[in-house]
């Protein structure tokens, strides 16, 4: 269940930038893009894995378990923050052809830095990196 609203969140997002931006091969200049990045991912979407989290926390028993189920919550939005699962489904769920060759839009980004570019076969790489990563932490919050 909590896997499914915060996925639910990560889908708003995407049909949100698809409304927004579009798909018409449009890619804003890059203060628009850094000013759209900035406040949805490194304030807006922390905020409501926070919220979620706390949320959850404040509703459970007090226990040792639903605290690590609650940070459990927080880092499974930062996990797929950090994967670009918006991204993903910004093309899945609006019936978009993922892009041949270089996102040359995500220049300037620190995953793009850190690789030297970024494809649609690199993107779906890292996103299955921290979906691994998520089903890992879960596992061991379940035991």
């Amino acid at each position: 269940m909590l896997f499914a609203a915060i996925f639910s969140v990560f889908a708003v997002l995407a049909k949100i930038d698809y409304a927004i931006h579009g798909y018409q091969g449009y890619f804003p200049p890059w203060d628009v893009v850094l000013y759209h990045w900035f406040w949805q991912w490194v304030v807006g979407v922390p905020l409501i894995g926070l919220t979620l989290s706390f949320s959850f926390y404040v509703g459970a028993p007090k226990t040792k378990r639903n605290l690590k189920i609650s940070i459990g919550v927080f880092l499974t939005v930062i996990f797929l923050l950090i994967g670009q699962l918006e991204d993903f489904l910004y093309f899945v769920l609006n019936g978009i052809p993922f892009p041949e060759g270089e996102w040359t839009w995500l220049r300037g980004m620190w995953f793009y830095n850190l690789f030297g570019m970024w494809t649609t076969e690199m993107h779906i790489a890292w996103l299955v990196f921290w979906l691994l990563a998520t089903a890992v932490m879960w596992y061991k919050i379940a035991t």
